[in-house]
């Protein structure tokens, strides 16, 4: 046909089964296994396909009937199920009018956008005959009138997380200028227990062959898990003959050192016309076994490493292509980290689990003395202590060195709030302190850099929340929508056990976004925010793919028009909400990591950003951690920030145990029985200072 199979192909359904068996009742797609049978009257046409792709044998015809596409698993289509990139393409000749909805390819739940239904626009008027896209009603339409008897190629294109209103919509590779229907529906695509939901269609929906079958001829039908670009949907319209050419990258492919399941495959990724040839090598000798778009190796040793070249044919041209397979370490964790001078840094990597590897740590390319094993600790940090590490992974005659990592040690010079969030472990720190006309938010860790989005020039260099730190802060203005953002990495979707850390100065009582992680579909992630002057903790953990459930920690009130502090922990079971250093809300719950692209401060998730999703007033000091921060460590962040004189002593229980805690070191505690005194000096007493319980009422004060 006209295109290789590729990686991202779900179902290719040729449609040449009836060229040698007319009778027959099943088909099968030549990737991915899936099968089909037919239902209701069939027939097979073998002629008049002169303009369909070259080499096409057959196509199938209609009348009203439908195919059932019995998928191997009816929880998952095979990879279609959900809200993911699609492409469904096919050629297709029919005629007007038509006495049914004409579809051609649909699967789903009849429910929530949850059904995928491409079909043609059957309705008198002017939208007659045109392709169409539609979920739950909602629908795009082209422009095209494609049933006038002629082969034609249609594609409806959708990217991740989209909806009937952004998909495209193509006839013969020309996108078409689009007419919708309704709102926009964000398409998930579900099964049910109702049997005719549990199939993929061809040439029906599914429900009734009478009321919604196709009227024509159907050929080639493609379905993707991935958006295809107007160039490839165009590659697959075209009917000339064309000589192979790349639509990928044949890409360099790497195995861990000793891995004993190293699996590795180099794709061959070219379009043109069927049929293509292929033919493989490895350091220049031919690999005669191998034929295939793909060569899948299991490699051990350095004797597979080194230089991989294919060749990909037709009868009108050839592209050559050559990647290296690489011997590789397992990651270093963490890749970049900041301590403080006199603290201390571990870096691990992590390899598989087989006896015999030796192991060298290097710094700047010099071997440090002991460290031989898989972790290398570093403790009492200099500032020479900084720079880039690796280590040196041997396993038999194989050595190999890992990729960098880099250790940035901070002067304890540096004003005590931040040090204090670095001596705790935080994965992320943005003290939203650059200048006016700055367009990265800097990560002060070096890991998670963020973008200034819709900034003026005069929101930067306001106030900032610490007393005594002159680092400054961001203002947030609803009518100009001004947010920051950066892609959501791995560390900041992980929720296993985290903590969002900030500090937000509220000018109004309208709902406003903090910090998110969120997504709808299905409802996951996490969110701070606040609802008038309540701090809300939203989180998802929806089973419902299709529906939007978060279960929300509510709790406290913000001062308006003032700094407070704002804690949001979870530790794999019980969600704990902190204001000024005080709980004030936990909930039991389970949280499910978002598998949205954002992670943003000063706005909600979504693309439509109006009033309630924007924070009207200031933010300073966000912080994101890989671990719960406990309720000691909080309450001494709130007092290391020195915001609250009056409350400069803070009572802390833990258990049955009473803590008094303050930030000021100069400080010293006294206690005495009565309010007025008499004073005395608490000997040796230093923050946190343990109380111990006595049955008559004792009085603290700082000094």
């Amino acid at each position: 046909m006209l295109l290789a199979v590729r990686a991202d192909l779900v179902a290719h359904f040729e449609l040449d089964e009836g060229a040698d068996n007319p009778s027959t009742l099943g088909i099968l797609s030549s990737v991915g296994g899936w099968s089909a049978v037919l239902f209701g009257p069939r027939a097979w046409s073998t002629n008049e396909l002169a303009d369909v792709p070259e080499g096409t044998r057959a196509a199938l015809l209609f009348n009203a009937s439908n195919l059932g596409i019995d998928p191997y698993a009816v929880t998952d289509y095979r990879g279609i199920e959900g809200g993911g990139a699609r492409t469904v393409a096919a050629w297709v000749r029919g005629v007007l009018p038509q006495p049914n909805l004409g579809v051609l390819v649909s699967w789903g739940r009849n429910e929530r956008a949850s059904r995928f239904t491409v079909r043609f626009d059957t309705a008198l008027g002017e939208n007659e005959g045109q392709l169409r896209l539609e979920a739950s009603g909602q629908a795009v339409i082209g422009e095209t009138v494609v049933l006038e008897g002629q082969w034609h190629h249609v594609a409806v294109v959708t990217p991740a997380g989209g909806s009937t209103h952004d998909s495209a919509l193509y006839v013969d590779g020309v996108s078409q200028r689009l007419t919708r229907l309704g709102t926009a529906v964000p398409l998930n695509t579900q099964v049910s227990s109702a049997a005719q939901d549990e199939w993929v269609y061809l040439g029906n929906g599914g429900w009734s062959p009478e009321s919604y079958g196709f009227n024509g001829a159907l050929d080639d039908v493609r379905i993707y898990n991935e958006a295809l670009t107007e160039a490839q949907v165009r590659e697959l319209a075209s009917i000339a003959g064309t000589p192979p050419e790349w639509f990928g990258t044949f890409a360099d492919q790497s195995y861990v050192l000793g891995d004993p399941a190293a699996r590795v495959t180099f794709r061959a990724t070219v379009t043109g016309r069927a049929p293509l040839t292929y033919e493989w090598r490895f350091r220049g000798e031919i690999l005669p076994e191998h034929t295939g778009p793909n060569l899948t190796i299991q490699p051990t040793g350095s004797a597979a490493v080194g230089a991989y070249q294919v060749r990909a044919s037709n009868s009108f041209g050839f592209v050559n292509g050559s990647a290296q397979l690489r011997l590789v370490t397992g990651p270093v964790e963490p890749t970049k980290q900041t301590a403080l001078v006199g603290g201390s840094a571990t870096f691990s990597v992590r390899m598989p689990t087989v006896e015999g590897y030796q192991y060298q740590w290097e710094k700047e390319g010099n071997a440090i003395e002991g460290a031989t094993g898989p972790q290398l600790i570093r403790t009492d940090l200099k500032a020479s202590d900084a720079g880039v590490y690796r280590v040196r992974v041997t396993l038999g005659t194989s050595t190999v060195v890992s990729d960098a990592v880099v250790l940035q040690v901070v002067s304890t010079l540096l004003a005590a709030y931040p040090a204090t969030v670095i001596r705790d472990g935080a994965e992320a720190y943005w003290r939203l302190g650059e200048t006016n006309g700055s367009t990265v938010a800097l990560d002060l860790l070096g890991r998670h850099n963020a973008t200034y989005v819709n900034y003026s020039g005069a929101e930067l260099g306001i106030p900032g929340a610490l007393r005594e730190d002159p680092d400054t802060a961001s203002l947030f203005v609803p009518p100009q929508f001004n947010y920051v953002e950066r892609v959501l990495s791995p560390e900041l979707k992980d929720v296993r056990a985290f903590t969002v850390e900030a500090w937000v100065k509220q000018v109004t009582s309208a709902e406003s976004s903090l910090v998110t992680a969120l997504s709808n579909l299905p409802s996951s992630g996490y969110q701070v925010s606040l609802i008038g002057a309540a701090a809300r903790f939203r989180t998802g953990a929806s089973l419902n793919p299709a529906g939007r459930e978060f279960d929300d920690l509510v709790g406290g009130q913000v001062i308006l028009g003032e700094w407070n502090h704002l804690v949001a922990t979870y530790d794999g079971t019980i969600k704990r909400l902190y204001l000024s250093g005080y709980l004030v809300g936990e909930q039991t719950i389970f949280v499910l990591p978002s598998p949205g692209a954002l992670f943003r401060l000063g706005a909600g998730n979504g693309s439509g950003l109006v009033p309630g999703t924007i924070l009207s007033g200031a933010m300073d000091e966000v912080a994101f951690y890989r671990r719960a921060l406990d309720p000691l460590g909080i309450i001494t962040h709130y007092l290391t920030a020195a915001r609250s004189p009056g409350r400069a002593l803070v009572l802390y229980h833990s258990g049955s145990v009473l803590n008094l805690l303050w930030a000021d070191s100069k400080r010293i505690l006294e206690s005495a029985d009565l309010p007025e005194g008499p004073w005395e000096l608490v000997a040796g007493a230093v923050s946190p200072h343990r109380v111990v319980p006595q049955e008559e009422q004792l009085w603290f004060r700082l000094r």
